[in-house]
């Protein structure tokens, strides 16, 4: 996405220097260089719009919607761990983090090298479930691809089997789970 910056800053740079660049050429081409140096530089910026823009970033995929629903149903007091993309939908949440930070933050960083479903995987996120048990809602994005979001498939299968969190929320591989209140 930040290539449609670049290709506009690109295509200003050009109109704005094309007259130092037409002194420089005029006096080898003649006067009509300017005409056709301007024409040949626009035609060149257009056919390399494949290369900083794509426009198939701007398309609303099918989970959107999904997505859009979590924001809504999750209750503005409530604690949430989510992806890295949703996270600025809920800064004014009481507390609200990623996931790939949490774990940071409890010294529980080596799933960065984790092996999916593996005991020692699971064993690190069992770790985890103190921290875990400090937030409402969990808020996976199978649809989110990135590095950081394989750690989501041994989120999932943990919070799939921890009686403390049920899932409420099942949409085009978009998942929240929600801490079962503590009856006392």
């Amino acid at each position: 996405h930040y290539g449609v910056f670049l290709g506009a800053a690109a295509f200003v740079a050009v109109v704005c220097h094309l007259p130092r660049v037409c002194q420089w050429v005029t006096p080898w081409l003649g006067p009509a260089a300017l005409r056709s140096l301007a024409s040949v530089m626009l035609v060149a910026n257009f056919l390399s719009h494949p290369l900083w823009l794509d426009t198939r970033q701007f398309q609303k995929l099918p989970h959107h919607e999904a997505l859009r629903r979590v924001v809504a149903m999750i209750p503005r007091e409530a604690r949430v761990v989510c992806t890295g993309p949703l996270l600025a939908h809920f800064t004014h949440h009481e507390r609200a983090v990623t996931c790939s930070e949490l774990l940071s933050r409890h010294q529980l960083g080596a799933l960065s090298n984790f092996a999916p479903n593996t005991e020692e995987t699971m064993a690190i996120w069992r770790t985890g479930t103190p921290a875990l048990l400090e937030y409402d809602f969990i808020i996976l994005d199978g649809n989110w691809r990135n590095p950081a979001a394989l750690a989501q498939q041994v989120a999932f299968e943990w919070l799939r089997e921890n009686p403390s969190f049920r899932l409420v929320f099942n949409e085009q591989n978009v998942f929240v789970f929600q801490r079962v209140p503590v009856l006392q």
